[in-house]
């Protein structure tokens, strides 16, 4: 009986210690597989986290020392694969602060979005619906020469001429220069082909002086033209054109632009008449009819006949008529109008 309890329980001992060498190389397959099953885990948890980018597969440990300590403990074993596993995997996925620097530096962000001072601004771009101011126009754009011709001869008699004759013409396109120049050519258009044939067949020539002066003031510009001939007497044309409605200006149209009353630029002008006239012309103790002349002079007819023009630096100047009965029984004589 003790021969058969004996045998039994070497038996069991024998069983025992077959199990417990078993157990290890069950538990090493054990933790083989749970390895495996907790690196899928940890990959698929990598992918799912990072579409974007493929992490390296877990690379086999060729470490004795990490085999035997698995082998050792399996459950430090685990966990130490799956922190080592995590850790590699956040390594790779982790930012790196010059990569993402770079990554930054390369996506176009608002700050380096065009300034506006690299695109053209509206106040920079040209505007083709102002357009460019036009220059002020000069008197010589205004008024020029219609005809110029020098007389320089001696005739029959040995009298010598040397005449310059000289008149103008407006130069502008306007309705107003183009009646004012039909009218100079029409006055004395023929004083030049006169002047012609006088030189020509050796003759006198009663017109000693033909010229004109023009001056602009603003939007008017004024031309006096101004003849002489034997005897002493003086002849004047006046034209005032105003360059903006393109009209010739008569003494109403002329008090307007200096915006005044006509009544107070008849005014001024009969005061100036007086000043000259008792100064020049005027002579009631040699000339018996002096009072007489003078009312002449001073009739609505004779005043509303004089002709006024801007001259130079815009002032006031008038051409009248005097009457006296000592020589020429008239003179046209220019004066200031303050």
């Amino acid at each position: 009986m003790k021969k058969i309890l004996h045998f039994t329980f070497t038996v069991f001992l024998a069983a025992v210690l077959l199990v417990c060498a078993g157990c290890s190389s069950i538990s090493d397959i054990v933790s083989g597989i749970i390895g495996e099953e907790s690196s899928a885990a940890v990959s698929s948890e990598g992918e799912s986290s990072s579409p974007s980018s493929k992490p390296e597969p877990p690379k086999p440990s060729s470490s004795s020392s990490e085999s035997s300590a698995a082998q050792s403990d399996p459950v430090s074993s685990e966990t130490t694969e799956l922190s080592s596993e995590v850790s590699s995997s956040s390594s790779e996925y982790s930012t790196d602060p010059e990569s993402s620097q770079a990554s930054s530096s390369e996506a176009p962000s608002s700050s380096e979005a065009p300034s506006s001072s690299e695109s053209p601004s509206s106040s920079e771009a040209p505007s083709s619906s102002e357009p460019e101011p036009s220059k002020p126009l000069t008197l010589s754009d205004v008024v020029g020469i219609m005809r110029s011709e020098d007389f320089v001869y001696t005739d029959q008699y040995g009298n010598e001429f040397d005449n310059h004759f000289r008149i103008p013409e407006f130069l502008v396109d306007l309705p107003g220069a183009k009646t004012a120049n039909d009218e100079i050519y029409d006055d004395y258009i023929d004083v030049f082909f006169d002047a012609e044939y006088a030189m020509k067949e050796l003759m006198s020539f009663p017109c000693g002086k033909l010229e004109f002066n023009a001056y602009l003031n603003g939007d008017i510009a004024s031309v006096i033209i101004e003849s002489f001939y034997d005897g002493g007497n003086y002849y004047y044309s006046v034209y005032n054109l105003d360059l903006k409605s393109g009209e010739l200006l008569d003494t109403h149209g002329l008090a307007r632009k200096l915006e005044m009353s006509y009544y107070e630029l008849r005014d001024r002008l009969v005061a100036a008449m007086e000043t000259d006239y008792n100064e020049r012309w005027y002579y009631p103790d040699m000339l018996d009819d002096a009072d007489e002349q003078k009312q002449n002079t001073f009739t609505d007819e004779n005043i509303d006949s004089s002709l006024l023009f801007l001259g130079e630096d815009g002032q006031l100047m008038a051409v009248y008529t005097a009457y006296m009965s000592v020589g020429a029984s008239y003179h046209h004589t220019v004066i200031t109008v303050p």
